[in-house]
C-alpha cells in the first residue's frame, strides 16, 4: 500500500502527488531555461505533455497485455495449495499446537472457544501444521487461482 497524504477529505498518494510535483517542475524549468538556449518553450511543454500521455496509454496497454490473452481469458494460472481447518473435527485446543508450527502465523484464533482459523493469503501450504494437530483437523486444499503462475497450456 502506498503512503497516503490526508489533507481534510481529499486523500493524495504520494506516488501521485510527486508524478505531479515532478512535471509541474519540469514545465518550470522548461519556461525558466528555453529563452537562454534559444527553444520556444510552448514546443517544448507540447512535448513533456505528449510523452506523459504516451507512458500513460503504454503503461495501460503493458497492463492489459499482461493478464489478457488474445481469446480475453487470464494468461496463467496456477494451483496454489492452502490448508483448512475441518470445524466438526476441531476440538479449539487451548494453546493450540498447529497455530505454534505455522511459520507464517497463518492460524489465527478468533473466538477463544471456537476452531482455529486459517488466513489462505498467509498460508504459502508448506503442511508445518498438519502433523502439529492432534485431531488432524487440518487438510491442504489446491486452489486454482487465475493471472498468478505459469502458463504451460496456453498459447496466444
Amino acid at each position: 500500500m502506498f503512503p497516503i497524504l490526508q489533507l481534510g477529505p481529499l486523500a493524495i498518494q504520494l506516488p501521485g502527488l510527486f508524478l505531479l510535483a515532478g512535471i509541474w517542475f519540469a514545465t518550470w524549468l522548461i519556461d525558466r531555461e528555453a529563452p537562454r538556449h534559444r527553444v520556444p518553450g510552448a514546443a517544448l511543454n507540447s512535448l513533456v505533455f505528449y510523452g506523459l500521455i504516451a507512458g500513460i496509454i503504454g503503461a495501460r496497454l503493458a497492463y492489459v497485455s499482461r493478464y489478457l490473452c488474445c481469446c480475453g481469458r487470464p494468461i496463467r494460472d496456477e494451483a496454489k495449495r492452502g490448508a483448512v481447518v475441518d470445524w466438526e473435527i476441531c476440538q479449539a485446543c487451548e494453546p493450540c499446537f498447529a497455530r505454534s508450527a505455522c511459520q507464517t502465523r497463518a492460524l489465527v484464533k478468533v473466538d477463544a472457544d471456537g476452531p482455529a482459523l486459517i488466513d489462505l493469503a498467509r498460508c504459502h501450504g508448506c503442511g508445518d501444521c498438519l502433523p502439529a494437530c492432534p485431531y488432524s483437523a487440518i487438510s491442504l486444499l489446491s486452489l486454482v487461482v487465475p493471472g498468478i503462475g505459469r502458463s504451460q497450456d496456453r498459447t496466444c
